[in-house]
């Protein structure tokens, strides 16, 4: 599998399970931020300020451009602010560095329950426990 030399975004929303989606794969740079944020914004909009959880996937993720860093520490603010309850992180073929930059923006950011996980199937085992309460 190549690695994208653009940046992958993709934001959807689950209104049954009150679960905002997000995928990011190769080298994010400032306009692929934006581009995240303004779809999470609209996930937000459609989520109505009630609870909800966070399930992101990064896939061949390489390190996040210094302007982007800056937005998604912005979108994880956001996140708190807009009533995330639990967030999960899904990692396929992240490069170290990238990933003790996301671990670094979430743990200095967040207001909700985070953790990475390896698998898809983990990850929405524990978003499912807190889902079941919103």
């Amino acid at each position: 599998m190549a690695v994208n030399d653009t940046g992958l975004v993709e934001v959807d929303v689950d209104l049954g399970r009150r679960r905002l989606t997000s995928r990011f794969s190769g080298f994010i740079k400032l306009d692929d931020a934006l581009k995240a944020q303004r779809l999470y914004a609209e996930g937000l909009k459609r989520l109505n300020g009630r609870g909800y959880t966070a399930l992101t996937y990064f896939s061949d993720l390489r390190v996040l451009s210094p302007e982007a860093a800056h937005v998604f520490e912005d979108m994880v603010k956001d996140a708190g602010q807009h009533n995330c309850v639990r967030a999960a992180r899904v990692m396929k073929n992240v490069k170290s560095v990238a990933k003790m930059q996301l671990d670094r923006l979430e743990s200095n950011e967040s207001v909700y329950e985070s953790r990475f996980f390896d698998n898809e199937h983990d990850a929405i085992r524990y978003l499912s426990e807190r889902e079941m309460q919103l």
